[in-house]
């Protein structure tokens, strides 16, 4: 029985470690202190990546595959603040696939594929914007929501229409730009017939 109690106690411990983490980091955000959230959330990586943990250790907290997910794109969206996108690319690496198969870490994924392409977008490396917004935008609408494939996300498409306009590909542009019309229109009549 006391060792299950030390678990627990341990377990508490970091959870609430988790929590006081998320809000520290999301002051620094608030009060745009990106130099801080690159520093604090690395050595929390570190921490991350060292021996095994005692129980109670503040590793214990960024231990599962969720936090240091987290930790790893606040990381990544102060680097983007920063304009250091060559760092941000190399921080999403890791957690860019939106291939896992829980929905926290998914939806983690999913937000650093995306900001992953914007880095790639603002470094000029358009070609590898557009590969990567493309394996997000087909990723989303493949798995839809476990009832069927999803609707286009119009925030994917319009990135993907800004993309294909820097490249020059002004005729895709303008046909992705027709879709997100045609979405909005259906929106609009959807909205419409709900409210009849």
């Amino acid at each position: 029985h006391g060792g299950a109690g030390l678990k627990s106690a341990a377990m508490s411990e970091a959870s609430n470690h988790d929590t006081r983490v998320v809000e520290e980091i999301r002051a620094l955000f608030r009060r745009e202190e990106y130099d801080s959230v690159v520093s604090r959330t690395a050595k929390l990586l570190r921490l991350h990546d060292t021996d095994p943990p005692t129980p109670g250790s503040p590793r214990v907290a960024v231990a599962s595959p969720g936090p240091a997910q987290v930790l790893s794109y606040a990381r990544a969206a102060a680097l983007i603040h920063l304009r250091k996108y060559d760092d941000a690319v190399a921080a999403l690496a890791a957690i860019a696939p939106p291939m896992h198969p829980d929905p926290a870490s998914m939806q983690v994924s999913t937000a650093a594929t995306f900001a992953q392409a914007y880095a790639l977008y603002s470094l000029g490396k358009l070609q590898d914007a557009h590969r990567t917004i493309i394996d997000l935008r087909t990723a989303h609408e493949k798995n839809g929501t476990g009832d069927g494939p999803a609707k286009p996300n119009p925030l994917y498409r319009h990135f993907e229409a800004q993309v294909l306009y820097r490249r020059g590909m002004y005729a895709e542009a303008a046909e992705v730009y027709s879709q997100l019309l045609d979405m909005q229109d259906e929106h609009v009549r959807e909205a419409r017939a709900a409210t009849t």
